[in-house]
């Protein structure tokens, strides 16, 4: 594909979840949503849907929960939920048709957004609060080892290596150190000053940021030195930014009217090149990636399946695609994997957990195996 050309992004199916969904977390074909009532009297959930057909997606399991659930991260059969003033909740969802909850992080006042790596869950702890760090080695018992305070609104959590990356809303980016669990420390920060501009989401890749700005749009931010961190990039969208994900070059972003996806090719220069409007359904967060498909949440719907494979053009067609020619499984991406993994490249720390093991050989495995999508 080259740089600017159009994609068209095709709505392929939707879930009927109860209420309102405000993340998904992809595990296979079983997506776990988020499901956040605003009604009297409240009924949250954690909703487990079966997207086996994507066309007919059915629900086959739920979890009720005390307070709202805002985020969530579903590793080796367990899911991590940020909620609210329950603070971290841990699912068992080894048996999708019937999670159990089996642990709990007390702490945060509002929990929002929740990451793991190294070990260690992020929970971004929301209003007047900050980002907390629980030891999860005993699911049924997480520990919470740090903290430390976030101007304003600590609203949502990305680890990258021994760097938090937190979305503050009227506190911009927060970058933390937490090479030290018990010792987490702000090293940087980049605040937005326009009226509205509250980073809803980050997503971080190698050494760019990127940014969903509330009312401006799509934002990105070196951060190669972390104590400096400086925009290199942005896109004002004729809409408000909620959520934001990243494959390669492109970047999708969740609005109050859809989903708008950016060639980034040039981070200086992010063109939109393709658009699917969400309303009157509902507004759009953060999209969960699985090969050529976007599980989109919508405020007001149950998450919407989106074909997004013209806009990927001729860039990798799976994780394992690390080498040109791209959209071909081959020896150079082997190798390519093999230099990445031994230089510990974020790239090959494919199960984002923020150690190099044997989990990401095998996740490379499985891809390569696999194939690229027909």
């Amino acid at each position: 594909m080259a740089l600017g050309q159009s994609c068209e992004p095709v709505l392929l199916g939707a879930a009927d979840s109860p209420n309102r969904d405000y993340a998904v977390a992809m595990d296979g074909p079983l997506a776990f949503v988020c499901d956040l009532d605003t009604s009297v009297p409240l009924d949250h959930a954690l909703v487990v849907l079966d997207f086996t057909d994507i066309a007919a997606p059915i629900q086959i399991g739920s979890l009720d929960l005390a307070d709202g659930p805002w985020d969530v991260v579903v590793r080796d059969g367990l899911a991590y939920v940020a909620a609210d003033d329950e603070g971290l909740l841990i699912v068992d969802v080894s048996d999708p048709s019937a999670p159990v909850l089996i642990g709990q992080g007390s702490g945060p006042s509002g929990a929002q957004g929740v990451d793991l790596a190294n070990g260690f869950a992020y929970v971004a702890g929301g209003r007047s609060d900050g980002l907390w760090i629980f030891d999860i080695t005993d699911p049924a018992a997480p520990v919470s080892v740090g903290f430390v305070t976030m101007p304003q609104h600590a609203f949502k959590v990305r680890v990258a290596g021994s760097r938090a990356f937190v979305a503050s809303l009227g506190g911009g980016l927060q970058i933390v150190d937490v090479s030290a669990p018990a010792a987490p420390a702000v090293l940087g920060s980049l605040d937005y000053t326009c009226s509205g501009c509250s980073v809803n989401d980050v997503v971080v890749v190698d050494d760019l940021a990127y940014l969903a700005v509330q009312s401006w749009g799509l934002r990105i931010v070196d951060v190669s030195d972390p104590t400096a961190p400086v925009e290199v990039g942005e896109y004002r969208m004729d809409d408000l930014a909620y959520g934001v994900a990243v494959r390669g070059s492109t970047v999708l972003v969740g609005g109050a009217s859809g989903l708008s996806v950016f060639d980034a090719s040039d981070p200086t220069l992010p063109v939109m090149i393709g658009s699917l409007q969400t309303t009157p359904a509902g507004s759009a967060f953060r999209p969960a990636l699985r090969d050529d498909l976007a599980f989109v949440p919508v405020r007001g719907a149950g998450p919407l399946v989106i074909d997004i494979g013209s806009c990927f053009g001729s860039g990798p067609c799976n994780d394992a695609d690390f080498a040109e020619p791209f959209g071909v499984l081959d020896t150079a991406d082997v190798s390519a994997f093999v230099d990445a993994f031994l230089a510990a490249e974020t790239g090959a720390d494919l199960d984002a957990s923020g150690v190099f093991d044997l989990r990401d050989v095998t996740l490379f495995i499985g891809l390569f195996v696999g194939g690229c999508p027909s």
